[in-house]
């Protein structure tokens, strides 16, 4: 079956995958860390602090997530259905991608709406 040596990848994968993300998050700590500092010393300067603009937050935020796991669930499911009564496992580890990519489409769609109706 396909997925004979796909526990050791996926092992593998999610090692690797766990050592990055706790990198990843090392190294953004730390630059907001020298961002705040430098945001406290310019203030006890008395200097003039320039107008931050924060990135604005999608308010579709959970619905984005929800869609998402959502659709890998469906995915996973359809996944061992067709491998169990079809016996079409090698192709069917595509429906996962698939699926997120539609809930991806779908919030997409969503989220464009109300955008095109404030600027009207």
């Amino acid at each position: 079956m396909w997925y004979d040596g796909f526990s050791e990848w996926l092992e593998m994968l999610t090692i690797f995958g766990f050592f990055f993300g706790v990198a990843v998050l090392i190294a953004n700590n730390a630059r907001k860390k020298r961002e705040m500092e430098l945001l406290r010393l310019a203030i006890e300067k008395g200097q003039h602090i320039p107008n931050f603009e924060l990135p604005q937050t999608s308010k579709y935020g959970t619905l984005k997530a929800a869609l998402i796991f959502l659709a890998l669930g469906i995915g996973f499911l359809l996944m061992v259905i067709f491998e169990e009564f079809f016996g079409y496992g090698e192709i069917s580890i595509g429906l996962i991608p698939l699926f997120v990519g539609l809930a991806l489409l779908i919030s997409w769609n969503i989220e464009k709406k109300p955008e095109a109706q404030n600027k009207a």
